[in-house]
Order: C-alpha cells, then structure tokens, then sequence
C-alpha cells in the first residue's frame, strides 16, 4: 500500500529466510494444483495462479514462506484459511481447499483460493474507470456488506484498505487477505490476539483504539473506523491524516487527537453532497460510541444519501457536542448538576426556591457573559499568532526563537485579560527554555507572576502551571533550593483544592522526582515516578514523550539505589521505543541515549560509551547547535570518558570547545558553565607538569566565584568543586591551604552523602595523601582506618 505506512504486526528482528517460492517453482504440482505464474507476495507467503486438474478451474494458491516467523505465522497462515472457509459472501474471495504438502521433508501449508480475475485495488480501480459518485458509493456499500456478513459471524478484518478489496472485471468487489483478522470462537483465538504490544494493521487505517492493544475494546467498530477511511479517499484521492514520513509517537498522536478535515472543505474537482460529510464524520469518529454501531448501519446510511432520503448521520447534535463537553469537564459538569438538582429542589419546595431560581438565571447569563469574552479572548490569540506565523512567512533565514521574541514583545498591547496574558507568557517561557535559553525563559514565568499578582489564589490551576513551568527552569540551571519549595507548594494546593486529577499530579511528579534525582534523594524520587507512569501511559500512551521521560527517570532511581540490572533494561527498551516512536533527533531520544551511554561510562564499559556519545554529539550540533544545554552535556560526558581513559589532554580539547561555544553565545552563567569549568581543571591539573596544575587553580577560582554565588554553601556539587581545589593545592605543596578546603568540603559530604558514596571516600582518601605528604603519619591513618570499613 504505497499511501500508507506499512503493516506493523512483525516481530523486531528480520528473521533468516530460506529461499522461497517464486518463478522457479512455475510448472510444479502442489497437491491438484499446477502452478502458472506468480501473482504477488505478502508478509506470510507466495500467491499462484494456478490451475486445478478436478473440478478444471483457475485458482489463487497461497504457499507459505518458508522459516517465516515460526510456529506463531503457521498458525496465523492457517487460522487464515480458517476464517476464509466460515465466510460464504459474493463480496469475499472463497476458500476451495486448505492442506500441507512435502516440500524438502518440511510440511507446507497452503490453500486455494477463488482467483479474482483482473483484480485491481478498490482505489485504482475507480480511478482507471473514472467512476463517478455514485459508482463509488455502490462499491463501498458492497464492501460494507461483506464486512457486515464476517461481523455477523464473529470475525472482524482489522486490515480493511484499498489493497485488500479487489475488484474484477465485472465490477464486482471481493475482500481478501483475513491474515490478521480476529475471529470468536476458534481455538487459535486467545493466541493470536493475546500480544498486545504489537499493533496490529496498516497505520493508516487503524482506529485509535487499537493503538492502545489488541484487547477486548478492540470489536467491529475498528472495520466501521477504517470503512470510513476508505469512504474519505475513495471519495477524494487522499487519506484523511497525512502521517507520512511522522515517526511512530507523532502518527499515533495524530491518529488519536486530530480530527480529519470535513469533505466539504476540500478543494475537490467534484461537488460532493454535504450529507457525506456527516457519514464519513461518523464513521471515523474517534470515540467508538460515536461511530455506527455496525457495518450495516455504515452501508444503509450511504444507500439513503444515493436514494435522496434523509440520512441517520447529520451535523453534531446538541447532545453530541454536550457528551463530549461532559467527557472533558467532569468535575465541573458533575458539581453543576449537583447545583441544578438543588436549585430545583428549592424552587418546588419553597418561595425562597423562586429567588433562587432568579439568581440562577442571572448566574447562566453571567457564565455565557464569561463565555463570550472567553471566546474573544480566543479570537485575539488566534489573531496574534496569525500576525507574527504570517509576518515570517518568505522569511526563510528567520529564527523560531525571533519569531517567540516578537511574540513577548508584542503582548503587553494586546487587550487580553491578565489570566490569559500570564498563560501565554508561561507558554513562551516553556518555548524558550526548549530552546535552551533560560535566561529568557524565566523572565517570562517572572512576567506570568506579575501578572496574575494577588489575584494567584483565585486562578489555582494557573498559578501551579506557572509555578511548575518556572521550577523546571530553575532545576534545569541547577537553582535547585529554589525550585523545590515551588514544586511542593504547587503539590500541596492541589492536594487540597482537589482540582487537578491524577493526569496534572503525574507531570508535576516527574518534575519533582527530577530534582530529587540531583539532590541524590532516590528512594523518593522512586515512589514519585511509580505513581506518574501509569497515568501518563493512560493519558498519553507509553510512546509519548511524557512518559519515557518518567521512565527514564525511574531508571536513574534504580540505578541511583544499586538496582543496574533493572536500570539497564529500562534504559536499552526506551531508547528503543523512543527513536521508533518520536525520531533519532527528537530531544528526549537524544537525552535517553545520552542517559544510558552515561550509564555505560559509570560501568566502565568506556568503548561502548564513547562510541555512543560521538553519535549523540553529531546529532545534537545537527538539531539545536553547539551551545545548547543537551549538547554541552553530551559533550561534558564525551570528555570525562576520555578522563576515564586517561586521555586528559583530548578532554581538556573539548572542554575548551564547550566554553568557546557559550561564550559566543553570549549565554549567561548556569550550572552547566560551572561543571564545565569545574572539569577543565580536573583535565588540567591530572595532566604532567605545575604549569598545567596553576592553570587549573586559575580556572577553579574563577568558577567558584561564580558557584558561590550561584549555590548554597552547603551545597554538595559546591563541595566538590572545593574538594578539587583542595587536591590542586595538595599537588603544588600548599599543604595548609589544602587541608582547610578538604576540611571544609569533607563536612558537607559526609552530611549530604554519606559515608558510602564515592565522592566522600575520595575526600578521605585526598586527606590520607595529604597527611602522607605532610608528614603527619597519625592523622593519615585515621582516614585510612575508615577507607578500610566496608561501607
């Protein structure tokens, strides 16, 4: 099917193929069948015209291939034939005999099938024969007939498209290709269906419910869904939703969440009747409540639209549009019913249930006075972001973070409300810290504060996005004091408001579990990603990139807890999952990669680490450019491999690169500048001769400037950075100087990490050297004493 993307139920490895049947194999004898040519290939086998000798008759013969997918596509091939043989419908090709034969001493399963002579697509077809309209609708409605007759029997196709509805000669159309349908009542049912985790069926055509397992929500309405498909493009020469070229994640996005276009919007070289719309609208709804219940339904439905009688399927309905407005506001349609019952109750019961009823109404007209500037509210945003899309256009050099720029310069002149000012604002602050300016970033969220100012405890649910939007920023620039008391604030508010759902909990969790990740507080971090994944997963689906975020950071937990086995299982699956579903150059796939090379580094399998980080690097400069903060870490992990590998001098090379970029981009200070730095001087100073060693005190002083004023003092990354300044001091003889920064540093550590950790263990070990060379055998000692206690 070259308008679509391909078929998805196969398993992740190519398997080794023996050769299989084709143009050698014309002229054989399989069972009473004498093979004539080949007439095409499928995912599980070889069709033949062939001629059978009793009763004397042209039949299609489907081989098998050979050592193709095992005991799992044998059984397939023949529930295949199975199905088939139950079906006896004009509108589907018929099975006349299903055996095996020797072939090499293997078993071969084959069947014969009716052969459909000069069978074309559904789709070429009409466009060879010019069909019009009308035609048109006939064949659809005689394809919805067939697949009503397997429905009715229990089997549902699962595959419908262009290429599986043959149509002969005659003008008759004929279903083919069952190979993943799913049928009741057969013994290979639960097995066939039971893999949930594979999709099943062409993209294109699959509702959205299937992207979620082939469970027990998938029933007929997955046909009716891709009926509907078929009506669209047989109808205008185009799918409904172009995902053509999208990464998995994006096209299961769109297929769940973007409705397709209205027929009548189309610039279409025939008018077609607007009653179509509302069939094919139908048809593909995206709830399976909202669909046709059936094929039939689908098929009279198009047979009245023929006949000039009115049609079951019309414009959304009052109840329609107010379904869907109760599946979005539960909450709130649950505590306005809740009022109406009360404000009913009163008006029956009493007079005072009268001048209630009166403040009632002036409520309604007071929510619809509300509604209404809503809605022009609306109508303005939309009108700003056509102005500033639509002043770039031809503009081929312009930049997005330009275009964004504009977009907060222009805001403050616009009549927008203070509520929707600060969301907007918080909107670009989320875009500029994608982009990697932080700086930016938070002037927004300062800007989206101000703005909602003393009115915040009134606007709760925006005052938290605002709040969370700003904490991610602070987190991502290593301000983590700052971001933490944000994040718990906004998590209390809504545990006691009881307005936010599970859905908003979960990604303000994984923010939070992401600082808890820095402040080395795993076990917590853990029980916050446990509680988001599930919904997210409900939410979004496990592909999107919200939750292989979350699981990426459960990962880090485990890894962070000792559990690596764990760790590195989730690590390989999501960097899988993610450069299938969201791209190789998405960001978060770039960033899980990265997480699992690191997790390789501190493994000290440093080839396997390196060779990974070099592929991210390219990527990364490819996508968002050399200064941006995904590429400096790459880039910072890419150089401490080379420190593993006792390559300081290429790490020191790189190093320098990093800081060279920033600067040009004239980026302000972050954590990232510091850590960079910080490492520049590891490099220098564990690289021969004293030059190398004042060269890196130079560097550390100038950071811990900057660190200092940037951190708490009891800080234990700022405690590190002093560690270090202690070693180089060690090394070029200033002994006292040395001592009071270990000193100092080893309080902390101790305090913050722990005796286990590694970094407090170098601190101890920094002091024994330290005493050694000062000669001062007994305090030595004392730290040796606790380098030697099983921790």
């Amino acid at each position: 099917d070259a308008a679509s993307s391909p078929v998805l139920d196969r398993g992740a490895e190519v398997p080794i193929l023996e050769p299989e049947a084709g143009a050698a194999w014309i002229g054989r004898h399989i069972g009473s069948f004498k093979l004539l040519r080949v007439i095409g290939r499928g995912g599980m086998g070889t069709v033949f015209e062939a001629e059978q000798e009793r009763p004397r008759r042209r039949v299609a013969l489907k081989v098998m291939r050979h050592g193709f997918g095992g005991e799992r596509a044998r059984a397939r091939f023949e529930y295949e034939a199975e199905i088939l043989a139950r079906l006896q419908h004009p509108a589907i090709a018929q099975v006349y005999e299903a055996a095996t034969f020797d072939d090499n001493g293997k078993e071969q399963p084959y069947f014969a099938m009716e052969l459909i002579a000069g069978g074309r697509p559904l789709d070429a077809y009409a466009a060879e024969r010019e069909l019009d309209t009308e035609a048109r609708l006939q064949l659809i409605e005689g394809v919805c007939e067939a697949v009503h007759h397997g429905h009715q029997r229990g089997v549902v196709h699962r595959d419908l498209k262009p290429p599986n509805v043959l149509v002969d000669r005659t003008g008759q159309a004929k279903l083919i290709d069952f190979g993943i349908a799913r049928a009741e009542g057969t013994e290979l049912h639960a097995t066939l269906t039971s893999d949930s985790a594979n999709l099943i069926g062409t993209l294109s055509y699959i509702a959205p419910e299937q992207l979620d397992g082939g469970g027990a929500a998938i029933d007929t309405r997955v046909d009716v869904y891709a009926l509907g498909v078929i009506l669209f493009q047989l109808m205008t020469g185009r799918l409904p939703l172009d995902i053509s070229g999208l990464p998995l994640g994006q096209a299961t996005d769109l297929i769940r969440r973007q409705e397709p276009p209205r027929l009548s919007t189309l610039e279409l070289d025939s008018d077609l009747p607007i009653d179509l719309d509302w069939i094919a609208h139908r048809a593909m709804a995206k709830d399976p409540e909202d669909r046709y219940a059936s094929a039939q339904e689908l098929r009279d439905d198009l047979a009245r639209l023929r006949q000039g009688e009115p049609v079951l399927a019309g414009p959304p309905s009052t109840a329609y549009r107010l379904r869907k407005f109760v599946r979005r506001n539960r909450a709130a349609v649950a505590a306005a019913m809740v009022m109406a019952l009360v404000l009913l109750g009163a008006t029956v019961a009493t007079s005072i249930g009268w001048r209630r009823a009166v403040q009632a109404e002036q409520l309604a007209e007071q929510r619809q006075n509300e509604a209404e500037q809503t809605t022009d509210e609306l109508w303005e945003v939309a009108q700003l972001q056509f102005q500033l899309l639509a002043g770039a256009r031809g503009n081929k050099n312009i930049k997005l973070a330009e275009v964004i720029e504009d977009w907060s310069q222009k805001l403050p002149a616009t009549s927008l409300n203070d509520r929707t000012a600060a969301m907007l604002h918080a909107a670009i602050g989320a875009s500029f810290y994608g982009l990697g300016l932080n700086d930016r970033a938070l002037q927004e969220y300062k800007r989206a504060n101000e703005l909602l100012g003393d009115n915040a405890a009134a606007m709760p649910r925006i005052s938290r996005i605002v709040r969370t939007g700003q904490a991610r920023v602070l987190l991502g620039i290593g301000r983590n004091a700052q971001a933490e008391p944000l994040l718990r604030d906004a998590l209390e508010e809504m545990h006691e408001a009881g307005d936010g759902g599970p859905y908003e909990e979960a990604r303000m969790r994984v923010t939070l579990g992401s600082l808890l990740l820095e402040s080395r507080r795993f076990e917590e971090a853990k029980g916050h990603y446990e509680f988001a994944i599930p919904h997210l997963d409900r939410v979004n689906g496990k592909e999107h990139y919200t939750a292989i975020r979350a699981r990426r950071g459960l990962g880090l937990a485990l890894q962070g807890l000792g559990n690596h086995e764990e760790a590195e299982q989730i690590y390989s699956d999501l960097c899988e999952l993610a450069a299938r579903h969201l791209g190789e150059e998405d960001m978060d796939t770039v960033s899980t990669r990265n997480t699992y090379a690191v997790f390789l580094l501190e493994q000290r399998r440093l080839e396997q680490a390196l060779a990974q980080f070099r592929t991210l690097r390219r990527t990364s400069v490819k996508t968002v450019g050399m200064a941006h903060p995904q590429t400096t870490r790459i880039l910072i992990n890419q150089a401490v491999c080379h420190e593993r590998m006792k390559n300081y001098a290429q790490a020191e090379t790189i190093y320098r690169q990093i800081l060279e970029a920033r600067t040009a981009a004239d980026t302000p200070t972050e954590q990232i500048d510091l850590i960079t730095n910080f490492n520049l001087a590891v490099a220098l100073h564990r690289q021969p001769g004293e030059a190398k060693k004042r060269e890196a005190l130079t560097v550390l002083d100038a950071m811990l400037v900057d660190a200092t004023e940037m951190m708490p003092a009891d800080s234990w990354r700022l405690a590190v950075f002093r560690q270090h300044r202690g070693i180089v001091l060690r090394k070029l003889e200033r002994l006292d100087e040395a001592e009071a920064e270990l000193e100092r540093s080893r309080v902390v550590l101790e305090d913050k990490l722990g005796d286990a950790d590694g970094r407090t263990r170098t601190n101890w070990a920094e002091l024994a050297k330290l005493y050694e060379q000062w000669d001062k055998p007994e305090e030595a000692a004392r730290y040796k004493a606790k380098l030697d206690v099983k921790q």
